[in-house]
């Protein structure tokens, strides 16, 4: 370019958007450099300015209201532009700022601070954002910025909205500190003396190593209490803080809604509500259902039921994790037989689909559709045949299945025995009965409509046997001669007994059959995997299947304390007394008596001595352990204004009331996994509170302020002042 030797220049980088390279040293690297990435270089002027308009990093020029201007989402930034949203409207340190009122205090030879660079390029994209010039900034020089002094930046990975607003309070701290070199202090213990003079002592100490805007804004003070369990010594300490950080008042646990069907066929389902570890397994939902019904946790299973399907069959390891809001779910009182080897069976009601299409090359095949609830059937591994498992489903069912009023049906229509068929209907040369009381006109008979006069179809075990399905013995079923089975009774013993559905051996799915069973007294070959469907013919489980009192399902009297804890609205004062509430140190994190020469697991008391004029309230929404990661969703209900703390501070003699009203709210949606963070603020000038999200800007009703994904609140104290500032004001720092 020709430029003189000694000519002053700065170099832009813009992979994506634009953003200036401060330090000349820095490697490739670390400048985000890429292979095919444009720089551009600039000269300074000759009056001692950079004139190119640094407008040029603003995707979006348009004129807007100041304030109200977006941050582009440079790749994952969303945590970055929510926190910098909600400290562009905190009013204070903003118009601080825009009046250069920092311009002096800038301290480049702090070993804390970043060399005033987070000072400077913060003010300048407030500037931009606050010049009512552009509808949205890219905020690419302040995250070069960022990223130079904290590397866990770098890159385009989701953050925390949190740690980012930590880092940059902390980084504009050391960046405008007034103190130039930091004094020694020694802390003394506290040794009986007031806490007044202990807590101005400490502070005062605070306060020779660290002043500034931030300190007189941010900062309060906290008392910290530790008792000695054995010696009852106590340490009473006070220290400096940015954030309260609350925890929630909720406990680890969730209400699961299950059903229970009970053993004795006589017995309604019941609908339970259990409050059971958010971390435990279905062991844990188990213990808890049999605690309350006292049913051995041993005899119940639970299941998923989808679609009158079994989805999933819980084991108890299984975790509840897997089970979601959504999930129906069941438990099933089993059967004790003995000390034989047993096997559970899943048994899915059928019907044949009487609607399904067949083509040239499935004409054969039959269709099924499911209704009902499924269930469990216990037998034995060996020995159990088709007759054991018919009257154990019999049984089981007899509380909404009543066979005997197939016999009624026959009886008043004098239908000879054997000659109901499994499609419902008696033979036209045999008589009316069944048919008739199906009330199907010819128009269904002759398209096939199920019931009315006796049709080609197959019955489910026919069709089976047609698709290849080879019976393993001789049927003992009475049949009619075109080959469809006969129901009217099947003899046992010295009874006789109707057969109101047949038993196939099906998929998991149940849409398949993958064997008939038949009633030839022979023992069958059952495994954990086995599932039987109960193929029910349409017209005749009209007559024997009562759907109502299938149905019916009792309701739990009321849900127990801890259940509704779970649903309980937890108010921000709750999580301040949770937060103050004493509590014990763990066995990994004890504390040195020095009365008793050992290690104590104290009991410690955090309390509020001091509160500052901008109060950031960060809600403890993510739990991080060895093994899982967590978020609370619960609702936090805050006050928009007054949010009284007076009962909170210890301090005696309070400079000025401790009332509090809302101007910003950090939100995050979504899970641990990933997420999307917005903000909520209050704009100084409108007085309206408006949505930022990313580059988009929307104003929003007050109401919607109020939600589940609040994770940063900002208070302004009501006496803190608005700084005048004058109309010239300096466009550079």
């Amino acid at each position: 370019f020709q430029y003189p030797e000694d000519s002053k220049c700065r170099l832009w980088t813009f992979p994506n958007d634009y953003g200036v390279v401060t330090d000349m040293t820095a490697t490739i690297d670390e400048a985000d450099l890429a292979q095919g990435d444009r720089v551009m270089i600039e000269r300074q002027q000759a009056d001692g300015k950079f004139k190119w308009p640094r407008a040029a990093m603003c995707n979006n020029q348009q004129p807007s209201t100041p304030g109200l201007c977006g941050l582009s989402n440079i790749g994952n930034t969303c945590f970055m532009n929510s926190a910098l949203q909600c400290m562009s409207n905190t009013h204070l340190l903003t118009r601080y700022l825009q009046a250069n009122r920092h311009v002096d205090e800038i301290n480049t030879d702090n070993p804390l601070g970043m060399q005033g660079q987070i000072a400077e390029s913060y003010t300048r994209l407030l500037k931009d954002m606050w010049s009512g010039h552009h509808a949205s900034v890219s905020p690419r020089e302040f995250q070069n910025a960022v990223s130079r002094f904290a590397p866990q930046f770098t890159g385009y990975a989701q953050h925390d909205s949190q740690e980012l607003l930590a880092f940059l309070l902390d980084g504009l701290h050391e960046d405008l500190n007034r103190i130039r070199k930091k004094p020694y202090v020694e802390m003394k213990d506290s040794c009986g003396r007031s806490d007044e003079d202990v807590a101005a002592e400490a502070w005062d100490a605070h306060r020779k190593r660290n002043d500034s805007v931030i300190v007189d804004m941010f900062q309060g003070q906290f008392k910290s209490r530790l008792t000695c369990p054995t010696c009852e010594k106590v340490s009473v300490t006070f220290d400096p803080f940015m954030f309260l950080s609350l925890p929630l008042p909720v406990k680890k646990v969730r209400a699961i809604e299950v059903t229970l069907v009970y053993l004795n066929p006589e017995m309604h389902p019941k609908a339970f509500t259990l409050s059971v570890p958010k971390r435990g397994c279905v062991k844990d939902l188990l213990r808890e259902l049999g605690a309350q019904t006292q049913i051995s946790p041993d005899r119940l299973v639970c299941a998923d039921v989808y679609n009158h399907r079994f989805h999933k069959v819980f084991g108890p390891a299984d975790t509840l994790t897997q089970i979601l809001d959504r999930d129906v779910i069941f438990a099933y009182e089993l059967e004790v037989i003995g000390d034989v080897d047993v096997v559970r069976l899943p048994v899915y009601h059928r019907e044949q689909d009487t609607t399904a299409r067949t083509t040239y090359y499935y004409q054969s095949q039959t269709s099924y559709n499911l209704f009902g609830f499924p269930f469990f059937v216990t037998v034995s591994r060996h020995g159990t045949t088709y007759r054991h498992i018919y009257d154990k489903i019999v049984h089981q069912l007899s509380r909404f299945v009543k066979p005997d009023r197939c016999v009624k049906k026959q009886e008043e229509s004098a239908v000879v025995p054997g000659s109901l068929t499994v499609d419902g209907v008696v033979d036209n040369e045999k008589g009316g009965g069944v048919a008739e009381d199906a009330a199907m006109d010819e128009d269904n008979a002759t398209t096939g409509a199920t019931g009315g006069v006796k049709q080609e179809e197959e019955s489910p075990l026919a069709a089976q046997q047609e698709n290849g399905v080879e019976d393993t013995g001789s049927n003992d079923k009475p049949h009619e001669a075109d080959g469809s089975l006969a129901v009217g009774k099947v003899e046992n013993g010295d009874d006789a007994a109707p057969v109101i559905f047949t038993l196939s051996m099906i998929n998991s799915y149940g849409g398949s059959s993958l064997s008939s069973v038949t009633d030839d007294s022979m023992e069958l070959e059952l495994t954990s995997h086995t599932y039987l469907g109960l193929d029910w013919n349409v017209a005749l489980r009209k007559s024997v299947y009562d759907e109502e009192e299938a149905d019916k399902c009792d309701m739990q009297e009321a849900a127990t304390d801890e259940a509704d804890a779970v649903s309980k609205k937890v108010q921000l004062t709750d999580c301040l007394r949770l937060f103050t509430k004493e509590e014990q140190l763990g066995e990994d994190d004890p504390w040195y008596c020095p009365q008793c020469k050992e290690h104590k697991q104290a009991m410690k008391k955090f309390d509020i001595w001091k509160l500052p004029k901008v109060l950031v309230i960060h809600l403890k929404r993510f739990s991080y352990t060895r093994y899982w990661r967590d978020k609370l969703d619960v609702m936090v209900h805050f006050p928009i204004r007054s949010l009284d703390l007076q009962d909170f501070s210890l301090d005696p003699n309070p400079d000025h009331p401790a009332v509090y009203d809302l101007h910003a709210v950090s939100n995050h949606f979504g899970g641990m996994g990933g997420g999307h963070y917005t903000a909520y603020a209050l704009h100084r000038d409108t007085q309206k509170w408006y949505d930022f999200d990313d580059s988009s800007v929307s104003e929003v009703s007050e109401d919607s302020i109020l939600s589940h994904s609040a994770y940063i609140l900002f208070y302004t104290r009501h006496d803190a002042p608005e700084l005048n500032i004058d109309d010239e004001e300096s466009e550079d720092v």
